[in-house]
C-alpha cells in the first residue's frame, strides 16, 4: 500500500512539472471570413487590435508591447502589424479582440458589438488563464475562439504559447474554393 501510495504521489509531483498545453476550444469560423479578404485588410498595413481587461501587474502599454507583436508574427500568411493605435493605412472596419478572462456565458460576437451596458464582468482565475478572441467585421465575428491554459504572466512562456495558438485559430488559412452548398431546384 504504501508503494502504491508513493507512486500517486511522484506522479502527482511530476504531472505538476510538465508544462501544461494550451486549449483552444469555442472555434468558430463564420462563412463571411476570406484569407484573402484579411490578407487584402493587414497585408503589409497595419490592424487594429483591442484587448478588453488587463488582470496583470503590467501597464497597460507595457502588455501592448508584449502581444501585439506575437500577433503580428503569428499570422502565418500575410505581413502585418497589429496594434492598438492604427496608422492612417488601415483597412477600417477590422479589427482582432482579445479579452483576459471572459466569462464563459460570452462568445466573439459580444466582443465584436458589445451590449448597451458594456462588456461583462471578467471572471479571475488564478489556476488557469482564459482569453477570448474575435476577428471582426465592424459589428459582426468572422472568427473567435477560446485559448485556455494554466496560469501564467505576459513574458512568459506559456503566455505565448497560448496567445500564437489562438491568433493562428483567429486568422486561419482557409481554401478559398471551396464550393458551396446547393439544392435542388438551384442546382445544376
Amino acid at each position: 500500500m504504501r508503494k502504491l501510495f508513493a507512486l500517486f504521489f511522484v506522479a502527482i509531483v511530476l504531472s505538476s512539472c510538465v508544462p501544461q498545453e494550451v486549449t483552444i476550444t469555442h472555434q468558430r469560423t463564420l462563412g463571411r471570413y476570406r484569407t484573402t479578404e484579411i490578407q487584402w485588410v493587414g497585408g503589409g498595413r497595419d490592424f487594429k487590435g483591442v484587448i478588453q481587461n488587463n488582470p496583470f501587474q503590467v501597464s497597460d502599454a507595457e502588455l501592448e508591447r508584449i502581444i501585439w507583436p506575437i500577433v503580428s508574427r503569428s499570422i502565418t500568411f500575410m505581413r502585418t502589424n497589429v496594434t492598438s493605435t492604427p496608422n492612417e493605412t488601415r483597412r477600417p472596419g477590422f479589427r482582432v479582440e482579445l479579452f483576459f478572462f471572459a466569462p464563459t456565458n460570452i462568445g466573439g460576437d459580444t466582443l465584436c458589438e458589445p451590449p448597451r451596458g458594456g462588456l461583462p464582468a471578467p471572471q479571475i482565475r488564478t489556476d488557469e488563464l482564459v482569453i477570448l478572441g474575435a476577428l471582426c467585421l465592424r459589428g459582426n465575428v468572422l472568427t473567435t475562439a477560446r485559448a485556455t491554459t494554466g496560469y501564467t504572466q505576459p513574458g512568459e512562456d506559456r503566455f505565448e504559447r497560448a496567445i500564437v495558438q489562438l491568433t493562428r485559430t483567429l486568422f486561419p488559412r482557409v481554401r478559398e474554393n471551396r464550393r458551396r452548398a446547393c439544392r435542388p431546384p438551384h442546382c445544376r
